[in-house]
C-alpha cells in the first residue's frame, strides 16, 4: 500500500530545515568534540536565523541533547 504524504509545503520545509538542523549539530560534535553542547547550539542558531533554545528544543525533541537535571 503506497502512503500519501498529507503535510502542508510550510510543515515539509520545517521537517527539512529540523534535519538539517541535526546533521550540522552531529557534524560540529564530531569535528570539535572539545566543545560544550551550547557553544554549537549558538553557531547554529545564527546560522539558521533561530535562538539557541529553539534549536535546544529541535536537538531535545530528536533524543540528539539531553539536558541536565
Amino acid at each position: 500500500m503506497e502512503t500519501i504524504d498529507v503535510r502542508t509545503p510550510t510543515e515539509k520545509a520545517r521537517e527539512e530545515k529540523h534535519m538539517a538542523i541535526c546533521r550540522a549539530y552531529l557534524g560540529l560534535s564530531n569535528q570539535h568534540p572539545e566543545c560544550k553542547p551550547y557553544r554549537i547550539m549558538s553557531i547554529l542558531a545564527k546560522q539558521y536565523g533561530m535562538t539557541v533554545p529553539g534549536i535546544k528544543n529541535v536537538l531535545t525533541s530528536r533524543g540528539l541533547y539531553e539536558a541536565a537535571k
